[in-house]
């Protein structure tokens, strides 16, 4: 997988030429980034997996899976989650749901989609963010943390932090693993939107 390493800050940049697709029943799946990087999907014995879906049929049923934690957020879009005796949620761009992977659960409508999958007990948090051209905004990375990640789905992002920028582009996701408690300093060179990732410490 591409990335651009700086060791002392201890950050990547995940670029999508080596992305990993794959078709599920309603659509295709893109895998990002999992941990630990030997792990895999299909072995389910990953800490944490963040994907991007598109769902391409008006109704599908999601792969149920035992031991996983779910939060999906809409990139674009709008779909409908109805969880079988649990709740059931309407979601537009930005929206985010929260649901146990073993749940029964069908989707009407069509979007593209981002997951962050978790297991045991480990805990993550998805935020959207939605920054105009030529506007900044700051993120505090949380000094309980274990990783941090911005995947930008739309636009053109700097990245300001330290001594460092870094130039963020559509399609791409950057993190920290391990991260010192920091503040970001975004900077949009294009009507940008996206997702923040957080994993909290054991």
């Amino acid at each position: 997988m591409n990335q651009l390493n700086l060791k002392t800050l201890n950050y990547s940049i995940y670029m999508p030429d080596n992305f990993t697709s794959k078709p599920w029943s309603g659509g295709s799946t893109t895998e990002l980034c999992i941990f630990p990087p030997e792990a895999s999907y299909q072995a389910m014995d990953f800490d944490f997996r963040l994907s991007t879906a598109t769902v391409d049929v008006e109704t599908s049923e999601f792969t149920r899976l035992p031991g996983i934690s779910r939060q999906l957020m809409v990139l674009e879009g709008n779909v409908t989650l109805e969880h079988q005796n649990h709740h059931s949620v309407t979601l537009n761009e930005g929206d985010i749901d929260c649901f146990d992977g073993d749940w029964t659960t069908t989707s009407y409508g069509t979007c593209t989609d981002f997951n962050l999958m978790t297991s045991k007990d480990i805990k993550g948090k998805l935020t959207a963010l939605d920054l105009k051209l030529y506007k900044r905004t700051n993120l505090e990375i949380d000094k309980t943390a274990s990783f941090f990640g911005l995947y930008l789905y739309k636009g053109s992002l700097s990245i300001f932090f330290e001594d460092q920028q870094v130039n963020l582009q559509k399609g791409h996701l950057f993190c920290f693993k391990d991260p010192i408690a920091t503040t970001l300093s975004l900077f949009a060179n294009a009507n940008c939107f996206g997702v923040v990732i957080e994993i909290e410490k054991d």
